[in-house]
């Protein structure tokens, strides 16, 4: 059973991690062999994850997933070549050209070479690592097969950092057609201002000065706080969404609702579903039991409601259900799927179940991602002339109306 402690160590310092241990006595009885002092110990569901202003911070410049992708990439290929941890994340520090990475890099290096577990380092900077990159590198080590785990992390981080690369323009383009439209809508109220002085100058008896200056004035009295108005709130909702879709730590309603968004729920599934399948492969290919590596899949998934459809399977595998069972009572993969896996295990050809699995999964969400990118093009383009047409149309009515009442006339 996994426990989440906070302790001080010898010099003072508070220490926080999770540990495996049989029950919460044998958890503080473990930290006291360390010469920790205990301040908490609680079994990990029991665990409601607090939110950070800290991270909220980070979460408005986060470090790319490409980035984090080339550091975990290097680190794997560093322990596949023998080195020591330690050692990896020395050499590692020389080569890295981000400066937060490289300094996170240096405390990590520190902390491992004063005995403690690279996982416990990366917990100390939660707001970097989001929870299943800590879970899989604890569980890593913990069975002898960290390597496996941190290829898989920088794997998931590559699929990540196609994925934003794709969406990226697409989305741009759609929030700057639809929202300062309606900052846009006000400004043009200066323009009807202007075209009403410069008809009728008569309207300008309050006023002093040329049409543009009266116009200028008058959009100052009636519309210039409302735009201000509107733009602070709408860079207030960017910032809010942005630091709800960044925050690193896990958050139930978000995972919930973005299983459910029409062009981003298939993309987070997919995301989901090739996490725990290939890291079930990489921890069953590197020796570990089924059960133990079911479990490691489960933690990877990086979405807290479909973690909560897992979990309960976590535990029937430890107790003897059949895996694919298991899934289909979880419901996160295709029942075809699960029917080839099914087939695998009772054949004992699971860990080749399970590689094509995941391949399937990948090309399946390359095709996702390819659809989701056109989608979002024709989308963008679309509420771009919707808007750019309304704005036009506005336009026109306003200051260019006297050409239908002209024409009106002519067939009096």
């Amino acid at each position: 059973m996994q426990f989440q402690y906070v302790a001080r160590d010898a010099d003072g310092r508070k220490q926080e991690g999770i540990l495996e241990c049989p029950d919460q006595r044998a958890a503080a009885r473990a930290l006291q062999e360390q010469g920790c002092f205990v301040l908490s110990v609680q079994p990990v569901r029991a665990v409601r994850e607090r939110f950070e202003w800290g991270h909220a911070w980070y979460a408005l410049w986060p470090l790319a997933p490409r980035t984090l992708a080339v550091f975990f990439r290097m680190l794997e290929s560093c322990l596949h070549a023998g080195l020591t941890v330690f050692d990896s994340l020395r050499r590692i520090e020389v080569d890295l050209s981000d400066a937060r990475l490289r300094s996170l890099v240096g405390d990590l290096a520190a902390q491992v070479s004063k005995g403690r577990p690279l996982a416990e380092g990366i917990t100390r900077h939660a707001k970097y690592f989001p929870a299943h990159v800590r879970e899989l590198t604890r569980v890593g080590e913990q069975n002898g097969c960290l390597e496996a785990m941190v290829g898989e992390i920088a794997r998931a981080y590559e699929r990540d950092d196609r994925i934003s690369r794709s969406l990226r323009w697409p989305t741009g383009f759609l929030l700057v057609s639809v929202l300062p439209l309606p900052v846009f809508w006000r400004a043009f109220n200066y323009f009807q201002y202007l075209a009403a002085f410069w008809v009728t100058p008569e309207r300008m008896p309050a006023y002093s000065g040329s049409p543009w200056a009266a116009a200028r004035d008058m959009w100052l009295r009636k519309d210039g706080m409302v735009c201000v108005a509107l733009t602070v709130l709408i860079l207030l909702a960017v910032v809010v969404a942005r630091v709800v879709i960044r925050y690193p730590g896990r958050i139930a309603w978000r995972d919930a609702l973005s299983l459910r968004l029409p062009l981003w729920g298939p993309l987070v599934r997919g995301c989901a579903q090739v996490r725990f399948v290939r890291t079930f492969w990489a921890a069953y290919h590197a020796g570990q039991p089924y059960a133990e590596a079911f479990a490691m899949g489960a933690s990877a998934t990086a979405n807290a409601a479909l973690d909560a459809r897992l979990q309960p399977q976590v535990a029937a595998v430890r107790g003897g259900t059949k895996v694919a069972d298991a899934l289909r009572q979880a419901g996160i993969l295709p029942r075809e799927l699960v029917g080839s896996l099914a087939q695998g295990e009772d054949t004992g050809r699971l860990e080749e179940s399970l590689q094509r699995a995941g391949e399937y999964l990948e090309r399946d969400q390359d095709d996702t991602i390819r659809a989701a990118l056109a989608r979002s093009w024709v989308l963008a383009i679309f509420y771009g002339l919707v808007a750019g047409a309304a704005a036009s149309l506005h336009f026109f009515q306003q200051y260019f109306g006297w050409v239908f009442d002209f024409t009106e006339h002519l067939f009096d």
